[in-house]
């Protein structure tokens, strides 16, 4: 809800502009959309709305910093309180769901920018800026990922090595080191960080995206491999039936419903993208 106030905020001059101008199908959404705002009736005006939507925009700012910590640090909260799954049991696993959000976050707002809504005249100072930032913030996730393996490993702790070697060697290994390792976390360092100087608007719009596909490996190694080690030692051999197997691997149905949410998403992204105002002044749309 922040985040939509601050849209509303930041396209209100324009969307009331094509409440008046537009004669399409469209005119009754962007009615709708401006709130009763009128667009300002001079200069002086706009200038004036301008500086109160700067301010509102920094009060909204101010309070979603704590709004997203406590979603994501929460989220990691809720796993790192089940005692039973020793996976999941540390200190530092809210923290982890918090730079793994800003590292998704960052890659999946490189990938939009490039190649969504490039503007040549800006990328050349935004995204180089934005790319080493996550970057930063990817390489600290992969600190943290290295700490939960050194202290899992050295403590020696079985439900903790059964947890890592499901992750390492077990079905999903393809997922940890070629989708979690390879392609969310050395391609992109590679393509933001080696000859950083000299990288592109499509380079790193790939690096954005390579750290978004990553992330989808990290969840699942995060909530697959805790939950297939049997709370009960031999219990999930006593009896035999597919439907009390520990280790879960998801249906067809499953992967389709979950493609289906992101095509969903995706293609509202692409209707708010065409049919909103992404820059200041935009034209109207044709239709």
């Amino acid at each position: 809800m922040v985040l939509l106030v601050e849209l509303w905020l930041l396209m209100r001059h324009d969307i009331a502009r094509w409440a008046q101008e537009t004669r399409g199908m469209l005119k009754p959404l962007y009615r709708l959309l401006s709130v009763g705002y009128k667009f300002p009736a001079n200069a002086e005006a706009k200038t004036v709305m301008d500086s109160r939507t700067k301010k509102l925009l920094s009060i909204f700012g101010i309070i979603g910093i704590p709004i997203a910590l406590g979603v994501h640090g929460g989220t990691g909260a809720i796993f790192a309180v089940v005692k039973a799954r020793p996976g999941w049991y540390s200190a530092i696993f809210p923290l982890i769901f918090i730079v793994s959000a800003l590292v998704s976050g960052g890659g999946l707002l490189l990938f939009l920018r490039a190649f969504m809504a490039p503007n040549p005249r800006e990328d050349r100072v935004i995204l180089p800026a934005l790319a080493k930032l996550t970057g930063g913030f990817l390489l600290f996730d992969v600190l943290l990922l290295s700490l939960e393996f050194l202290v899992g490993l050295y403590g020696a702790i079985p439900e903790h090595q059964h947890v890592f070697h499901l992750m390492l060697f077990g079905p999903f290994w393809y997922i940890f080191w070629i989708l979690q390792l390879g392609i969310g976390t050395v391609l992109p360092l590679l393509l933001i960080f080696y000859r950083g100087d000299k990288a592109g608007t499509f380079r790193l719009g790939l690096a954005g995206l390579c750290i978004f596909l990553g992330v989808f490996g990290v969840r699942l190694n995060i909530v697959i491999p805790a939950l297939a080690v049997p709370v009960l030692p031999g219990f999930d051999h006593a009896f035999n039936s597919a439907r009390l197997a520990a280790l879960y691997v998801p249906n067809w149905i499953e992967w389709l419903s979950s493609f289906g949410v992101i095509g969903a998403a995706a293609l509202l992204t692409n209707f708010a993208m065409h049919y909103l105002p992404m820059r200041e002044n935009q034209p109207v749309p044709n239709r």
